[in-house]
């Protein structure tokens, strides 16, 4: 059980039965999968899942960048002073029979 929660730790809690048996067995011990999954599970000893960073803005664009007119002050004092817009676009693809269908 020292071995497991070693390894647990090293692996900064990546790793799961599978691949904590083949570190078990790395280190000259003699253990089965089912075996580690099971003292894993007795010992609550979970996987813990991270995403990944993943980037989603492309700022090596060539379109201008527009000024910021309303400084991330959006109240008014009065209806119709400040307007903002959505700005996506979504694409279907075309079915049997059916005429494509653009929304932007």
């Amino acid at each position: 059980m020292i071995h497991i929660r070693a390894i647990h730790a090293q692996s900064r809690r990546s790793y799961g039965r599978p691949r904590m048996t083949e570190e078990l067995r790395a280190a000259g011990l003699s253990v089965g999968h089912r075996r580690v999954g099971r003292l894993m599970r007795e010992n609550a000893i979970r996987v813990v899942r991270t995403r990944r960073f993943k980037v989603t803005t492309n700022s090596s664009h060539k379109h201008s960048i527009e000024p910021n007119l309303l400084g991330q002050d959006f109240s008014a004092s009065a209806l119709n002073q400040k307007w903002t817009a959505l700005t996506c676009s979504l694409f279907c693809i075309q079915s049997k029979g059916e005429f494509p269908f653009f929304m932007t």
